[in-house]
């Protein structure tokens, strides 16, 4: 199979279907991409695939770039929720490792803010450690390459896909009506439209592409300049809205493991980013 335009950049988008996937894609045909969206095998109608610990199948096509957007993350410990955020993170980074030992190409991925926990923290989480381990994965496959690797640490996203999030549920009851629980709202959170991550990450890749830059394995954290508590975050939306909402502080206990207090990462902020989306504009298009 050929490309449909030889004088576009291919991107393989490893996790096309999830919320960061679909804003990247939109983002990246604006800037003049094609884009191969790569789904798990058993999706239907799937192209391109890819195959957890084995390769990525894209019917002969060399991409240009690789993106890794796969991923996944449940509190829940059963095994299959286990097995996938294995396969969705650790396995498909080693996919990505192996199908490039052929293409040889630079490679996009994404951390989590959980990862740089405070050493007496760490593992945050088993989510934490497998993120840990496919940025290793991939970082050493890039460096034995040559190829470069740009790594993006996420904090927190909103808009998109719902998530069940405490943003996800503020926002139901601004819509929709009735109360919502929530624990007494002392956590901290730093908020990204994922509409804003992925326009600035593809405006980067179309400048590397276009003025030939180079790099190596280089990261860098994405950070909104305000970081909200909970309740600091529920008191912005009625400010916006000009009326209470029903939330139950307090209802609900916290966790084991909450951070109420961001720890400082020690990675460059991206530089030039800019925020089109700001959470004072969503809370009030929520009410229309």
């Amino acid at each position: 199979m050929q490309s449909k335009n030889k004088n576009r950049e291919i991107v393989a988008l490893i996790g096309a279907s999830g919320n960061l996937g679909q804003a990247l894609k939109r983002n990246l045909e604006e800037f003049d991409f094609e884009v191969l969206s790569i789904f798990r095998p058993e999706s239907p109608n799937a192209e391109f695939f890819c195959i957890p610990y084995q390769t990525i199948i894209t019917s002969g096509i060399k991409p240009n770039l690789i993106i890794n957007a796969s991923n996944f993350y449940s509190p829940s410990a059963s095994v299959e929720n286990i097995n996938r955020m294995h396969d969705s993170i650790v396995g498909v980074a080693k996919s990505i490792a192996n199908a490039n030992a052929e293409w040889r190409v630079p490679v996009v991925s994404f951390s989590s803010y959980f990862q740089f926990a405070p050493l007496n923290s760490k593992p945050w989480s088993m989510y934490s450690q497998l993120k840990d381990e496919a940025f290793a994965l991939l970082a050493e496959s890039s460096t034995s390459l040559k190829q470069n690797h740009w790594d993006f640490m996420l904090y927190d996203t909103y808009g998109g896909i719902y998530r069940g999030k405490f943003l996800d549920k503020l926002s139901d009851i601004i819509r929709f009506s009735g109360a919502m629980d929530a624990t007494l709202g002392e956590q901290e959170i730093n908020l990204t439209h994922i509409e804003d991550i992925a326009r600035n990450v593809a405006s980067l890749l179309r400048m590397y592409f276009d003025r030939s830059l180079t790099s190596s394995t280089r990261r860098f954290q994405i950070k909104h300049p305000i970081t909200y508590t909970l309740k600091s975050l529920a008191c912005l939306a009625e400010v916006t809205l000009g009326r209470r909402l029903p939330i139950n502080w307090g209802v609900i206990p916290y966790r084991e493991k909450e951070v109420f207090k961001l720890w400082e990462v020690d990675l460059p902020i991206f530089e030039g980013f800019t925020h089109k989306y700001e959470l004072n504009e969503y809370f009030a298009s929520l009410k229309n």
